[in-house]
C-alpha cells in the first residue's frame, strides 16, 4: 500500500526533528517503499548518521524521539522497556520509531498532530531549508498557538536567492569603492544577468590595474565575461574567467572597437584570472555584490 504525505511527515519529526524538506518527502512518498522499508532508509542517511553517531547510548536514542515527538523524556518504564527491546535486537530502531508514532495518545498525539500540520504546511509551500524546517517545529506544542505562530514563521519566509531569482536587469545605486571598480554588463552602470547564467566585469575608464609586468600601474578599459555556474551559501560561483590588461603603451586608450578585435588584444594585453566566485546579498529589491576590494549594490529595476 503508497505510503502517504502524513505518514512520511511523522517519521521525518520523529527521526530527525524538522519538517520535511519538499524534495526529500515527495521523493520518498514515489519511492514505493512501504514506510518500513522508508524509516529503515533514513538510517542510511548521513542526517541521521550526524544526529545519532556510531556509539550513542541507547537510553539517549530512545530519549530523542520521544523529545522530537512529543516534547518530553519517556517515563521510567517505558525508558526501561525499549532500551531492552533495542539492545536485546527484538525491535530494529525503525521498528521502535514507528510503534512509538502509531502509540501517540491523549496529549502526545495531539502534539504530533500539530507537528504533523506544521510540516505538510512546509512541504505544501515547496519549501526545503532544513535549517528552517528545524526552526518552525522548535516551539510546536499542544497548543492552537503554537501551531499558528509556526505557520506564520513558514509564511513569512524568503527562500535563499537561487540562479533563477537572480536573473535581471538591476540598477547600481551605490558603489563603495577605492579603486573605481563597476560590475556591470553595460556602460550606464547596469547589471544584467540572463538567463545562461553569463555575467560580466566591467571595469571604469582609466581604471588603475597591477601589471607585474612593469611593476606600475596602467589605465584602460578591462572586460571579463563569467558564467554562474551554481548559487550557494550565498556566493555565485563563476566557470574560470579572465581579465586582460594593457602592458604597453601605458598612455594609450584603445576604443571599442580595439576590444572587440582578437588579434589587436592577443597583440597589445596580457591575461590574467580573477576570483571565480562573487559573494552576493539579495532582498526583496536590492541585490548586493561583494569582490574582495569593494562592494556593490544594485536595485532591480
Amino acid at each position: 500500500m503508497a505510503v502517504t504525505l502524513s505518514e512520511v511527515t511523522k517519521l521525518y519529526v520523529a527521526t530527525f526533528n524538522r519538517a520535511p524538506d519538499a524534495a526529500g518527502i515527495n521523493y520518498w512518498v514515489a519511492s514505493g517503499f512501504s514506510i518500513e522499508q522508508i524509516a529503515q532508509s533514513f538510517f542510511d542517511q548521513t542526517e541521521t548518521q550526524t544526529l545519532y553517531p556510531t556509539g550513542t547510548a541507547t537510553n539517549s536514542f530512545v530519549t530523542s524521539v520521544y523529545d522530537n515527538l512529543f516534547n518530553r523524556a519517556p517515563d521510567t518504564a517505558g525508558l526501561n522497556y525499549w532500551v531492552q527491546q533495542l539492545e536485546s535486537g527484538v525491535v530494529s530502531k525503525q521498528n521502535f520509531i514507528l510503534a512509538v508514532v502509531n502509540g501517540a495518545l491523549d496529549s502526545d498525539a495531539t502534539i504530533l498532530e500539530n507537528k504533523k500540520s506544521v510540516g505538510l504546511d512546509f512541504v505544501n509551500k515547496g519549501l526545503n531549508d532544513t535549517n528552517l524546517a528545524r526552526t518552525v517545529m522548535q516551539n510546536v506544542d499542544a497548543s492552537s498557538s503554537s501551531v499558528t505562530s509556526a505557520l506564520n514563521q513558514i509564511n513569512n519566509y524568503t527562500p535563499p536567492a537561487t540562479l533563477e531569482t537572480l536573473l535581471g536587469h538591476y540598477t547600481l545605486t551605490s558603489a563603495i569603492s577605492s579603486t573605481g571598480t563597476l560590475l556591470n554588463t553595460n556602460t550606464d552602470g547596469t547589471l544584467d544577468i540572463f538567463a545562461d547564467g553569463a555575467i560580466c566585469m566591467q571595469y571604469t575608464e582609466n581604471q588603475s590595474i597591477w601589471s607585474t609586468a612593469t611593476n606600475s600601474y596602467i589605465p584602460g578599459k578591462i572586460y571579463a565575461d563569467g558564467e554562474i555556474t551554481s548559487v550557494d551559501s550565498n556566493f555565485l560561483h563563476l566557470a574560470p574567467y579572465y581579465f586582460n590588461y594593457f602592458h604597453s603603451p601605458a598612455e594609450t586608450e584603445y576604443t571599442g572597437s580595439d576590444l572587440e578585435n582578437e588579434a589587436f588584444i592577443s597583440a597589445n594585453f596580457e591575461t590574467y584570472s580573477i576570483d571565480r566566485y562573487i559573494k552576493y546579498t539579495l532582498t526583496t529589491d536590492t541585490l548586493k555584490l561583494t569582490t574582495a576590494s569593494a562592494t556593490y549594490t544594485f536595485e532591480i529595476a
